[in-house]
This record gives structure tokens, sequence and C-alpha cells, in this order.
């Protein structure tokens, strides 16, 4: 199975046994990540800069994209920690734009 950044590859297994193909799974890649010990802890988004101020793909990738990767970055964090609350307590994700 090829991995990159911890990311697997979203549509590896579409095709079923009986020939029948799943949905596209959308995947989400940010700019940069933060990793440690194969574990991500944080992630970057570069918005577009333009003339005008702050342009759409800058609002979208600040309001969307980031926010739910860090989300599952947080999800994947509490999991390898096996839910115990004082150690979930003490997580931090970090997001930069």
């Amino acid at each position: 199975m090829f991995k990159l950044c911890g990311f697997v590859r979203a549509n590896e297994n579409r095709l079923s046994l009986d020939g029948s193909i799943k949905l596209k799974i959308q995947a989400v890649k940010p700019d940069l990540i933060l990793t440690k010990e194969h574990l991500e802890f944080g992630a970057a988004e570069h918005g577009f800069g333009d003339e005008s101020g702050v342009g759409e793909k800058e609002l979208n990738e600040t309001y969307t994209k980031l926010p739910k990767t860090m989300k599952d970055m947080m999800m994947k964090l509490t999991a390898s920690v096996d839910y115990d609350e004082t150690t979930m307590r003490s997580l931090r994700v970090v997001g930069l734009i």
C-alpha cells in the first residue's frame, strides 16, 4: 500500500470483487503537514494573494478546508492515545494560514 505524508490513496480499493465501482472519495491534502513519529499534529495552507485583498481561495482554505483537516488530525491523535481523557486534554493541533 502506498503512503504519502500519512495519507493513504483514498480511492485505492474502489473496484469491488463483484465488478461494481464504489463512489469516489474526495481527499484533501494541505500544503504543509507537521509530523512527529508518524503522527500528524499540524497543517498549513497557503492562500492565494491577489491585488484586491482577500480572495475566494484564501477564504475557502481559511474557514473550510483547514479546520476540517485539523479536526481529522485531532481525531487520529485521540485514537492513537486510546481515548485517554487526561492525555486527550493535553493534545494540540496547529493550523497555519
